[in-house]
């Protein structure tokens, strides 16, 4: 993107003006006043013309830009709508299939820790009978992990939920009171002033509680 410079001989016209400016530190006569009017319309002139030349450039960037947006709006809203009804239905589906897979993998640990509990139960018995040795105590704890396997193999076949999607809880609002709102949690409100309908109120009352009013006096050039 070529980069927006103003020309030299623009800066140095306004450097001029701007010392023309400067020279007037105090008017306190007619004839002063009248040849200080003259560099006052050279920099009205100047920041005139920057201005529209600031309109004219930025007019056909502007124009692109709400092109660019409107044509990607256009063709991003069927398609986003979409989007937005089968996603809500694949993410309800998928909690779902949470909610019975966690049911399946509790299930599935008071099995296993069923199975455990009732080897230990059967080396304890064995062991008060003088039963229990170094051979039946391997064979109740391979019994027991073929057991337990047989558990996690079947825990396994059972959660089958995609792995390509998770599901993501996620907080919308809609504000149905402002003013409600913005009296009991002002934090979450921004405030802000309406300049154009305070310059409309001061012309009638210059005393608004929250407003510094000052007046002063601006020269308009004919």
């Amino acid at each position: 993107m070529e980069q927006f410079q103003i020309e030299e001989q623009s800066v140095c016209l306004r450097n001029e003006v701007i010392l023309d400016l400067e020279n007037y530190k105090v008017i306190s006569d007619p004839v002063i006043a009248s040849m200080a009017i003259e560099p006052l319309r050279k920099a009205k002139q100047l920041m005139n013309d920057a201005e529209n030349l600031r309109k004219k450039v930025k007019q056909p960037y502007l124009d692109a830009c709400r092109q660019i947006d409107s044509t990607v709006k256009e063709y991003c809203t069927g398609l986003e709508t979409s989007y937005n009804k089968v996603n809500l239905l694949v993410a309800s589906w998928q909690a779902e299939e949470r909610k019975k897979e966690e049911e399946i993998r509790l299930q599935a640990a008071i099995k296993e820790n069923n199975l455990r509990l009732e080897a230990e139960k059967l080396q304890n018995n064995l062991e008060e009978q003088g039963l229990l040795d170094k051979n039946s105590a391997q064979r109740i704890y391979r019994e027991t992990e073929e057991k337990v396997s047989i558990v996690k193999q079947e825990l396994k076949s059972q959660t089958t939920s995609s792995e390509e999607i998770y599901t993501r809880k996620q907080l919308t609002f809609e504000v149905t009171d402002l003013k409600f709102l913005f009296k009991n949690r002002p934090d979450l409100c921004i405030i802000q002033p309406d300049n154009a309908a305070i310059r409309a109120a001061i012309k009638k009352d210059r005393y608004i509680p929250g407003l510094a009013i000052t007046e002063t006096n601006k020269a308009i050039l004919k």
